[in-house]
């Protein structure tokens, strides 16, 4: 699936995000690396909806780790009402060369702003409360056309089986110019991440 296909396949008329079933949601992800890690999820998977942290071994998932991370959840135990943030706790290296700069011990207000910062505040926070898969889509939009594409994958994960605090995530990019990847530390002034429809799923728990 094109970048441009992959966004017309979230309908138009959602006004933030879609939730849809298992099935319709794996057969919309762009990605084989987001097919095999939703998968992964999903066979370990409890009937919470949430992975086990102590389920997870990256030896299963060699060949896609570069495009996997673990974001932590922080909660604010002074004013719970002021919303979740998110910290990053591992990135692999294809996430970590699209990003161009070292995240892990930064949380994500700290390295991203304005429509995508609220962009990804909702993708993770639907699965952290919601306990479902999900996928969000945003592109990095020069003068005429789109720059780069990133596809993101949302999985609820517990640490300590009483409440999501961790999210599984993969991150797939994907480049109109394939210099652009090639580039240590792009300059792209007037340039903004802009941020695309979300979707979501329950899981599908393994038999």
């Amino acid at each position: 699936m094109s970048d441009s296909d992959a966004m017309r396949a979230l309908p138009a008329d959602a006004k933030d995000h879609l939730v849809i079933g298992y099935d319709d949601f794996r057969t919309r992800l762009p990605s084989h690396v987001l097919v095999t890690l939703l998968d992964y999820w999903s066979a370990h998977v409890g009937q919470d909806g949430v992975m086990a942290r102590a389920a997870l071994n990256p030896a299963d998932i060699v060949s896609i780790l570069p495009n996997v991370f673990i974001m932590d959840v922080v909660r604010d135990g002074a004013h719970p009402q002021a919303g979740l943030r998110f910290g990053y706790r591992l990135v692999g290296t294809a996430i970590q060369e699209a990003m161009h700069s070292k995240v892990v011990g930064r949380t994500i207000d700290a390295v991203r702003d304005g429509p995508v910062l609220a962009h990804l505040n909702g993708l993770f926070t639907h699965s952290v409360q919601d306990h479902k898969a999900g996928y969000g889509i945003s592109a990095l939009v020069g003068e005429k056309s789109a720059i780069s594409t990133y596809h993101r994958l949302s999985l609820p994960m517990s640490t300590d089986g009483r409440r999501v605090d961790q999210i599984l995530g993969g991150l797939v990019a994907s480049y109109e110019n394939p210099l652009v990847a090639k580039c240590e530390k792009p300059q792209w002034p007037n340039n903004a991440e802009q941020p695309g429809q979300m979707m979501f799923a329950s899981a599908q728990k393994a038999a």
